[in-house]
């Protein structure tokens, strides 16, 4: 949360910061399936109205996982956040890409 707390202090004043989005997995690695991972979140000192993107959305995990990370999440952040993959889906291929656009989807709609 160094970084992202150093970026958020840096912002400039006469920008809005609409979002912050946050990589919970990489690549061929999904995100990690332990509750204190995602404890360092508690830390993030978001400005009132930016929203957080969680970005847990990834091939490799079931449905059920990834509602836990991001009841985690949400635990950590103190409200409710929005869903993503990790990073763009231009190095998926279309039927992965849209895998993951229903998947997060699913997850928006709770």
């Amino acid at each position: 949360m160094t970084f992202a707390n150093a970026l958020i202090s840096q912002w400039p004043a006469e920008r809005t910061l609409e979002f912050l989005h946050v990589p919970l997995a990489a690549g061929e690695t999904p995100p990690p399936l332990r509750e204190t991972f995602y404890r360092d979140l508690r830390r993030l000192k978001l400005p009132a109205g930016t929203r957080f993107a969680a970005g847990l959305v990834h091939e490799k995990s079931s449905l059920e996982e990834q509602q836990q990370v991001l009841k985690w999440v949400e635990q950590a952040i103190g409200h409710p956040v929005d869903v993503a993959a990790a990073c763009g889906l231009g190095r998926r291929d279309r039927q992965v890409a849209e895998t993951l656009l229903e998947r997060s989807k699913e997850l928006a709609e709770g």
